[in-house]
């Protein structure tokens, strides 16, 4: 997969758009007459069937003008454009061919069809624009509903006691939470971001603090002894270390939510990681659930009413 700039960000991370049907479209200019045909299309007789939900549009355009004067905008929901301009993005699909370091790029208009995991399903040639919208609304009307399939999640009740439980939720009530940013590649920078929209979640830590050491041992033993043996015998796969350690909060009255946060070089050093929720502490009635959205339509695996989360993230590395 890869990352482009899109018109809020300029690491848009196309991997995180799994989950429906995707209508993937290399331009290459707006102003080219038949990129401006199906431009048209799109916002015109398509626009209806572009939702998120079921199909998205994305237009991939390498024409820095398309940007600066805002020829394409995005329409939400469904539709996006993604600016290509130094043509990484074209020339790993095959719409630039070289390395595209020449005075006068050739450019290839193609579009492709993706299934929610996305892999491509349909190939629509340019041969003519006519020919092309009209193969590509044939592909759209045979798309068949998106097949929900079992997720790769692994829930485990009864980790830590509920007198345990109580402690930790009292730890955090009586010391506070701090607002818990995620990694946001900016301008080339692994930065810290807080966007309510994408993650809502309050943390407190105790990794070093001396008073907490009996705490983390207790904790650390619980996970030895209950966790790491079933994710073994589920997945072969040894749990190495712990991360860190804290007590996290996602308030349903605030309106918390947890994205998918490991697209930035800060993160893709972990192989794997132990939800927090696999440790969840339920104090409310409310359900709670986990999606995986390349694999299912609906939150998946439905969890205990969970409100606060585990102390511990444990994960490997890969080896390099």
């Amino acid at each position: 997969m890869f990352a482009c700039r899109a018109a809020n960000t300029d690491a848009y991370h196309f991997d995180t758009v799994a989950g429906r049907y995707i209508v993937l479209s290399f331009l290459g200019s707006s102003v080219q007459a038949p990129a401006a045909e199906l431009i048209r299309l799109v916002h015109g007789d398509l626009r209806s069937r572009f939702d998120d939900t079921f199909l998205a549009f994305y237009g991939v355009t390498i024409d820095p003008d398309d940007h600066a004067q805002r020829r394409v905008q995005q329409d939400l929901p469904g539709i996006r454009y993604l600016f290509d301009f130094d043509h990484a993005v074209s020339r790993l699909y095959g719409a630039v061919a070289g390395d595209g370091s020449g005075a006068r790029v050739h450019y290839t208009p193609l579009t492709l069809v993706l299934d929610r995991r996305l892999r491509v399903i349909a190939s629509v040639p340019w041969v003519s624009i006519a020919a092309h919208n009209e193969e590509l609304r044939a592909v759209l009307d045979r798309l068949p509903p998106l097949e929900d399939t079992a997720a790769p999640a692994l829930v485990i009740p009864r980790i830590f006691e509920p007198e345990l439980c109580r402690e930790l939720i009292a730890l955090h009530q009586t010391n506070g939470g701090r607002e818990s940013p995620f990694m946001r590649e900016l301008g080339g920078k692994t930065t810290p971001v807080l966007d309510y929209g994408f993650k809502r979640r309050t943390d407190f830590f105790f990794e070093e603090e001396p008073e907490f050491a009996a705490l983390r041992g207790r904790l650390d033993r619980r996970i030895q002894q209950r966790l790491v043996p079933e994710v073994q015998k589920a997945f072969h796969f040894s749990i190495t270390r712990i991360e860190r350690y804290l007590i996290a909060c996602y308030d349903a009255e605030v309106g918390a939510s947890s994205g998918r946060i490991e697209t930035t070089p800060h993160a893709a050093p972990r192989t794997a990681s132990l939800p927090a929720r696999s440790t969840s502490m339920q104090t409310t009635t409310k359900a709670v659930t986990c999606a995986f959205p390349s694999l299912a339509s609906a939150p998946t695996v439905p969890l205990p009413a969970a409100r606060w989360c585990s102390t511990a993230r444990s994960c490997t590395r890969r080896v390099r």
